[in-house]
């Protein structure tokens, strides 16, 4: 149970950051997850003896696959967060312009 929690909560840790992270190295998260990843696997595999022994040279394979699924889902995050700012900006626009209409009729 030590091990696998040990992967999960830096694993569910890495990927909210990764999701939700605004800056440009936010790829640099990717490393770290995919190597979370194929240690949780390694984990979960009851017919290897050793764990965290090699995970990141075998990884590597495995990063691309994550990163794809990664960049799909945050994309998907960018764009609803996109449409959210779009939105609040255009009902700020829409209470300045009735204010101020509001104000003239006074």
């Amino acid at each position: 149970m030590y091990y696998l929690l040990s992967k999960l909560i830096p694993l569910s840790l890495l990927l909210i950051w990764f999701t939700t992270c605004k800056h440009w190295w936010y790829y640099s998260i990717a490393i770290p997850i995919s190597v979370y990843v194929f240690q949780l696997i390694g984990v979960l595999n009851d017919d290897a003896g050793l764990i965290d022994e090699m995970e990141f040279i075998y990884s590597l394979p495995f990063t691309i696959i994550i990163l794809g699924i990664l960049f799909f889902i945050r994309s998907r995050i960018s764009t609803y967060l996109k449409a959210v700012d779009l939105k609040k900006q255009v009902d700020d626009k829409m209470d300045e312009a009735i204010q101020k209409r509001a104000k003239q009729h006074q």
